[in-house]
């Protein structure tokens, strides 16, 4: 079944907009429930809701991506969130592939593509195509990211 998920919503690629987004919804409660937190999060993400947005991470999440080094720690990934969020018109637009649970329900992943952008001091949208792997955890009950990696794609 195709689902539209929509919300005038940070990665970063923590943080982002998660408009227009289309995908096959996953079957059991479970993955549902993960696609739910997944573009929850990605709404605050791109609304640059770093207060919220940072309580969807582990006590020892990682941002692993690109060529800077490994963001380590719930700190860290506010420091860097802010960063990204910051950048005018910073948006994250995001297209699901793929969501899995472990038999256990513990531990799940997204993965999916994103188009992350900003805009440029002549105000013109710049940016590039990602894929786009999460690793989350349930902890009491709910999703928290523990590692967020945008990979790049190749040309």
């Amino acid at each position: 079944m195709k689902t539209k998920y929509t919300a005038g919503l940070i990665p970063i690629t923590l943080a982002f907009a998660a408009t227009g987004v289309s995908a096959e919804v996953p079957g059991s409660a479970g993955q549902k429930e993960l696609v739910s937190a997944h573009a929850a999060w990605l709404a605050r993400v791109n609304a640059n809701d770093q207060v919220e947005g940072v309580k969807d991470f582990t006590d020892d999440a990682l941002i692993v991506g690109g060529e800077g080094p490994i963001v380590e720690g719930r700190d860290a990934v506010r420091d860097y969130v802010a960063i990204l969020g910051g950048r005018p018109g910073f948006n994250v637009a995001f297209d699901l592939e793929r969501a899995t649970v472990s038999s256990d329900g513990a531990i799940g992943y997204v993965i999916g593509s994103a188009m992350i952008t900003s805009l440029d001091s002549n105000k013109r949208r710049v940016g590039g195509r990602v894929r786009l792997l999460t690793v989350w955890r349930k902890i009491d009950g709910v999703w928290k990211c523990y590692i967020d990696a945008p990979l790049s794609v190749p040309s």
